[in-house]
């Protein structure tokens, strides 16, 4: 019997989106599928398309529920699964028409725990395609490697472009305490837990940027939340012995505040205890594009004023 693979959709504010994205769902070539649209209390008019949706297409399933994330989101569609694979996919985002078949093809084939794939990336209509080093990445699978080749972005961090056997997945929930950034801790959770890991050479996956998204902050809470997610993520880096790797995530959290001090001055004065000297070098044995290390340069040495004529030369430019 052909195995059930269960597609979960977490969907927030997309209306503009969402048919596309599921239209990209149900046109797949590979046809034994459960497609699970989670309503995270969208206020738009998402909820009533994901009903008229499932009018349309016996396979679609509903949860609606009160906002809570993305991670929320997701568990809520782990939660009521029942496919032999799982895959995540956003709704502001579509797939190409044999996505599911070359990954389950490929999970046939090598009995992967894990399946990836690549990804194009769409900013204001432009197609960019991510230059990831699949194969690197899957020959030196741990949760070090995937952070070191995230900073050099050689791998773009999500749960998305990737099919799951239903024995690990079940296993693995989000952490609903990260409201952004929850990808990282989840993917560090199955690279314990995978024994086989493949990937396909191909670009399977179109990911849309949206400012509207619910990955997307706006405001000092919202980034607040994303920085909690991130000293979550450091606290399991230390928990599995990576101490390095919190110290560069904890100098990137004060980079990132750095650059955006005048509007988020509060929490810029709260992480001046990030600018270490450990921190610093950690950081720089991660990170090695010029972006990076020169905005880490500035940070370390305090060139604060040199930051804010950056700042406004952006807004100007914008």
């Amino acid at each position: 019997m052909e195995d059930l693979i269960s597609i979960i959709v977490p969907v927030y504010k997309v209306e503009q989106f969402l048919d596309n994205c599921v239209q990209s769902i149900t046109r797949q070539t590979y046809k034994n599928l459960e497609i699970i649209l989670v309503d995270d209390g969208s206020p738009d008019n998402c909820p009533k398309i994901c009903d008229d949706l499932a009018k349309k297409d016996a396979r679609i399933k509903v949860v609606h529920k009160p906002n809570g994330g993305l991670s929320s989101a997701r568990n809520a569609g782990l939660n009521i699964f029942t496919g032999d694979f799982v895959c995540f996919v956003d709704s502001d985002d579509f797939i190409e028409l044999d996505y599911v078949k070359h990954l389950h093809d490929k999970q046939k084939q090598t009995n992967a725990d894990l399946v990836f794939c690549k990804a194009n990336r769409f900013i204001n209509g432009e197609k960019i395609k991510y230059a990831e080093d699949l194969k690197n990445i899957i020959e030196n699978y741990n949760p070090e490697n995937i952070y070191k080749s995230y900073c050099n972005g050689t791998f773009f961090l999500s749960v998305w472009k990737t099919l799951y056997k239903r024995e690990l997945i079940k296993q693995l929930s989000f952490d609903e305490k990260h409201k952004y950034g929850e990808d990282y801790s989840f993917i560090v959770k199955t690279s314990l837990l995978t024994k086989n890991i493949a990937y396909i050479d191909e670009y399977l996956y179109n990911y849309r940027f949206n400012p509207n998204s619910l990955t997307q902050f706006k405001n000092e809470t919202d980034l607040k939340n994303f920085l909690h997610g991130k000293d979550l993520d450091g606290q399991l880096m230390c928990k599995l012995g990576y101490t390095d790797t919190d110290k560069s995530m904890k100098f990137d959290t004060h980079i990132l505040i750095a650059f955006s001090f005048k509007q988020f001055a509060d929490l810029f004065t709260q992480t001046k205890q990030f600018n270490t000297k450990e921190n610093y070098l950690a950081f720089k044995k991660y990170h090695n594009t010029k972006k990076d290390r020169l905005k880490a340069f500035l940070v370390y040495h305090k060139m604060y004023w040199l930051i804010n004529l950056i700042q406004k030369a952006r807004k100007r430019g914008a």
